[in-house]
């Protein structure tokens, strides 16, 4: 991971519960400039899947309102 520039976005939150004993099996990476503008966390709800949901979020605001451009 440092050899690559990466950063993990994981907390200590489990993401699957396995046999009984819960696990962190699921990694969310970035780029290190990504890193603190990132939230994770994982769903309550395991929504049908046998692992919980991971939810990213950005911590900025962005305009929605600004016009697109092309080149």
């Amino acid at each position: 991971m440092l050899k690559q520039n990466v950063c993990i976005l994981n907390t200590a939150s489990r993401t699957s519960p396995g046999t009984g004993s819960f696990s962190a099996i699921d990694l969310s990476l970035c780029h290190p400039s990504l890193y603190l503008d990132l939230s994770w966390s994982v769903h309550e709800d395991q929504c049908g899947s046998d692992h919980y949901p991971v939810v990213i979020t950005s911590t900025q605001s962005y305009d929605h309102d600004a016009l697109p451009l092309w080149k």
